[in-house]
């Protein structure tokens, strides 16, 4: 990798940990074409995986006592078989079709969020987070990082800000942390991957210590601006890819 383009693989993870830390997801979705572009999509989905570790690390430990946990243990019993399983299709199955399929959902998630009444009453039956966690664990690991599609349920529960972040977060580091065990196993993950990987998510570590404090400032109306134009810049990305 020469200098210019080690630069902006670093440049982005800062950018990624950033966007993270603010809206609770979308930083490894929009870090994910840039880092293709750089290795190759077979390389990048795992590269990207490891370094989100990092960021996810970093935010759990900010948000530690705002995790809502009796949701996030629905969600990570769910999770965790389904990105093994994730992980291990992905080394044999193109993964095209599905993606854009997760496209047109992430758009259509904002039109819900839209069209919902604030006064609504929140989602109270959280025994769907088990299966969810299955689902978005499984794609997860097959297509790179999509932790967006959960997104519409945990703010249908009525968390925001620290402790929708942190929810997400627990649920997203133990699926990466099940990818790279088990592309490790299957020799997927080489040396090279775990040097850029920790360099990626050093800068990841930076940017959501940064982001966190941006998080801070933000209104609750505002961070739900932040999280709805995510989605959308997302699911468009998706389509076209």
């Amino acid at each position: 990798m020469t200098p210019l383009e080690l630069s902006l693989l670093l440049s982005g993870a800062f950018v990624a940990g950033v966007v993270s830390a603010v809206a609770g997801f979308g930083g490894g979705i929009l870090y994910l074409p840039l880092v293709v572009a750089l290795v190759g999509p077979r390389e990048a989905v795992p590269l990207v995986t490891f370094g989100l570790m990092f960021s996810n690390i970093t935010r759990v430990t900010i948000h530690w006592k705002s995790i809502v946990w009796p949701l996030a243990t629905r969600y990570i019993m769910g999770a965790i078989p389904g990105a093994a399983l994730g992980a291990v299709v992905f080394v044999k199955l193109p993964a095209d079709w599905i993606t854009k399929g997760i496209g047109a959902f992430l758009i259509a998630s904002v039109v819900f969020l839209l069209v919902q009444k604030e006064n609504r009453p929140p989602l109270t039956r959280w025994a769907i987070f088990y299966p969810l966690g299955a689902m978005v664990g499984f794609f997860s690991n097959m297509l790179g990082v999509v932790g967006p599609m959960a997104v519409p349920f945990f703010l249908a529960t009525g968390i925001r800000k620290q402790a929708f972040v942190g929810t997400m977060a627990i649920g997203a580091l133990l699926m990466h942390v099940t990818g790279v065990a088990t592309w490790s196993a299957l020799k997927v993950i080489s040396t090279t991957t775990v040097t850029y990987g920790l360099l990626m998510g050093a800068l990841m570590i930076v940017g959501t210590y940064a982001g966190n404090a941006m998080l801070k400032r933000f209104s609750s109306r505002v961070f739900m601006y932040v999280v709805q134009g995510l989605l959308v810049v997302i699911g468009v990305l998706f389509l076209v890819k």
